[in-house]
């Protein structure tokens, strides 16, 4: 009789933990990533916010799984998912090279632009691409934009550490105009102030550049592939994503 008392609290508890969420039953699932505001970002005390944690809070909700970020170098970030060392990570455009290791959810979940900015007033003056002949151009450091920008050798450039640094030259005229992700330099824009200072040039690059999740190849969770695509897809379509961005910036 005690024997059979035992295995049935066996059984009971066997079955309360199969019935568990995921979150409950396992450790957190590793997140690889860099630092991007606002999409990745670091506070004060050392916590990652910004709206890819937010993004993978939300399907961890709808699907039952604890994700938890960890912030590494970007090399180290796709090293991890090469190895499976990390489950998945955020911010991704789609290369032929990462794809042989990276599986990417579907649809992305966002799209930016390469986008050019100027001084407040002056923004319709560069109607053209050609319009950028006798500016100033700055950019960050070994980003890539568009091609023809990127391989243009005709244009006057600077080389710049990073996008802050562009918006404060620009705004001081020691550059006439900077090229930037909209995603990211509208963010900066928008905490450090500047809004009535800078505005986007009327020639805008038709060149989308779309962010995905992605998934390593070596991760357990591949397997669950159509369940991510489906949850995106549900959080595009109720309008999830986009009540997400807006809490971190708006498009003009």
């Amino acid at each position: 009789m005690q024997s059979l008392k035992c295995t049935a609290l066996t059984f009971f508890i066997a079955l309360v933990y199969t019935l568990l969420p995921v979150s409950a039953q396992a450790e957190s699932i590793e997140v690889a990533t860099d630092y991007w505001p606002p999409f990745r970002m670091t506070t004060a005390s050392g916590d990652i916010i910004g709206l890819d944690v937010e993004l993978m809070e939300e399907i961890g909700n709808r699907m039952g799984l604890k994700f938890e970020f960890i912030r590494y170098p970007w090399a180290r970030c796709l090293t991890n998912l090469k190895s499976g060392e990390s489950d998945f990570m955020t911010g991704l455009a789609k290369t032929p090279d990462r794809e042989t290791f990276i599986a990417y959810t579907t649809p992305p979940y966002y799209t930016c632009h390469p986008t050019f900015y100027t001084q407040k007033g002056m923004g319709q003056t560069i109607q053209s691409y050609a319009d950028l002949q006798g500016h100033e151009v700055g950019y960050v450091r070994a980003s890539k934009y568009f091609d023809q920008f990127d391989n243009d050798t005709t244009l006057s450039k600077q080389d710049l550490t990073d996008e802050k640094t562009m918006l404060r030259m620009l705004v001081s005229g020691r550059l006439g105009v900077i090229i930037g992700t909209d995603c990211q330099i509208t963010h900066d824009i928008q905490s450090m102030g500047l809004g009535d200072k800078v505005e986007p040039i009327a020639y805008k690059p038709d060149v989308p550049i779309h962010l995905y999740i992605g998934i390593s190849r070596n991760s357990p969770y591949l397997r669950r592939m159509n369940d991510f695509n489906a949850i995106l897809a549900e959080m595009i379509s109720d309008g999830t994503i986009e009540m997400i961005a807006a809490r971190y910036f708006t498009h003009e």
